[in-house]
């Protein structure tokens, strides 16, 4: 079933999705980097994995930012 939108519409779609892909990478972007770093780290493998889920309570935000 096709959808008809009316050229606002379309012009609003066409800049917000892009945009919103963009800051959609920026946010994996940033929750990825303090993973690589927290692997560098002299820690015990323990450790190491309880800090990068501390980390990954971030993940949760990143579907709630795009609601």
């Amino acid at each position: 079933m096709a959808v008809a939108l009316s050229p606002a519409q379309f012009k609003s779609l066409r800049t917000s999705v892009p945009i919103a892909g963009v800051g959609l990478a920026t946010d994996l972007y940033l929750l990825v980097l303090p993973i690589a770093a927290v692997m560098q780290l002299q820690l015990p493998t323990r450790r190491k994995v309880g800090v990068i889920l501390i980390f990954l309570t971030g993940l949760a935000s990143v579907p709630c930012s795009y609601r």
